[in-house]
């Protein structure tokens, strides 16, 4: 039962992104999805110079 409320909520979700935000919403993915790559380029340089130091390696 749990797994259909979820799947209704996301449901829901999806359609109000696409009809509230129209054609912008092609521009709003691109900039969530290019903001989430720059942080995680950040993330990763990070830990590759603590590991390039010879520190502990941390998940």
């Amino acid at each position: 039962m749990l797994l259909l409320l979820s799947a209704t909520v996301c449901c829901m979700l999806a359609w109000g992104f696409w009809h509230f935000l129209g054609q912008a919403a092609f521009s709003t993915l691109l900039v969530i999805l290019t903001v989430g790559l720059l942080a995680d380029n950040v993330r990763l340089r990070r830990k590759l110079d603590v590991l390039s130091r010879g520190g502990p390696a941390r998940q």
